[in-house]
């Protein structure tokens, strides 16, 4: 049955209007459907990308949650979806928003507590089948050092890190220096600076994995259901973000994929970094539970995976292509500038 009047709103896409742009298409195309555009900066590039747009609180303000819960009590608002790692964290861990149930994209919170914390989720994977690096806290490590071969390649990274802030090579005759080294960087779940001893604890040191980097889209149904993986190899990165990739076949991600909806209950899409060592062996390096950096180049090989959203939330038939793309594209990022206001405004 389709649901009228429904509004779907967008949080802190801020740099990102495509996302905008590409749920506004597809709501065009459903005819009863309008995409409200929300950013804390009222002069975000995704200003003028949806039907309406909105400045929000930042996600840390006392304000936010009494805007957040109004908005949705008082607007049509079918489906909220944010972009933004601190804002999703907000979202899961917000006791208010339980009696909205699904009309708000988020994860259980003991699920976002793991794929924000980069030990925890390494130590978790396993338990599904799924190969990871072996990772050590780093405060444990420097008091009980693992047996390791001379010579091997190490990462030291913010446990707590997003889009590859702070992460360092090194090996294991410098993993110490290294340590003390991002210490001044490191930052706790909330991202605020901590020193001494939190910082110790809010770093992790972690294997070396040599291979092929992928980026993954493992793409659930509004209820939770696998749905769907997109996938793409990565040639090249800019600020932790992917900056160059091919889309390929994806069914031989497939199993994997499944998998990790099994690990990270979720509905809706999240992005998966995926390495593929010389022995065919895929090892999952990070998740992000939302659109990543990596979506737009499956896009633009045919996936629409805002239409999927739109078709699930008013009851429509979701089309095979929607969660498909053509292999072999390979995709470029570059910068761009849209006005958010003329004149004196």
């Amino acid at each position: 049955m389709t649901v009228h009047g429904t509004e779907i709103l967008l949080c802190s896409t801020g740099r990102r209007p495509y996302i905008a742009e590409w749920f506004a298409d597809a709501a065009k195309r459903h005819g009863d459907v309008t995409v409200v555009v929300a950013d804390c900066d009222a002069h975000a590039a995704s200003r003028g990308s949806g039907t309406e747009f909105i400045v929000a609180p930042c996600a840390t303000d006392d304000a936010y949650l009494p805007w957040l819960t109004s908005l949705l009590d008082e607007r049509d608002i079918g489906l909220a979806v944010s972009v933004n790692d601190h804002e999703l964290s907000v979202w899961a861990h917000s006791r208010e928003l339980d009696r909205f149930g699904r009309r708000v994209l988020r994860l259980r919170p003991e699920t976002q507590s793991l794929v924000e914390d980069k030990l925890a989720m390494a130590l978790a994977l396993p338990d599904f089948g799924i190969t990871s690096p072996r990772t050590w806290l780093a405060s444990e490590m420097l008091i009980n050092p693992p047996a390791m071969a001379d010579g091997s390649r190490l990462l030291v990274k913010n446990r707590y890190g997003s889009g590859s802030a702070g992460v360092k090579e090194t090996t294991t005759g410098e993993w110490a220096a290294a340590v003390a080294d991002s210490t001044s960087a490191a930052r706790n779940r909330r991202g605020e600076v901590v020193h001494g001893q939190s910082a110790l604890d809010s770093l992790v040191v972690q294997e070396f994995v040599s291979g092929v980097e992928f980026g993954l889209d493992v793409v659930c149904d509004l209820k939770g259901e696998f749905a769907s993986v997109l996938a793409r190899e990565k040639h090249s990165m800019r600020h932790g973000e992917t900056d160059q990739a091919t889309t390929v076949e994806a069914a031989e991600f497939e199993p994997l994929a499944r998998a990790i909806a099994l690990a990270v209950p979720h509905a809706g899409l999240i992005d998966v970094d995926v390495l593929v060592d010389d022995d065919g062996c895929p090892w999952v390096i990070d998740v992000n539970p939302r659109f990543g950096g990596g979506y737009p180049f499956s896009h633009q090989a045919g996936a629409d995976a805002p239409a999927a959203y739109l078709a699930w939330l008013t009851g429509r038939h979701v089309e095979p292509e929607w969660l498909s793309s053509q292999p072999g594209v390979r995709g470029a990022k570059f910068v761009s500038t849209a006005v958010v206001s003329s004149g004196w405004q």
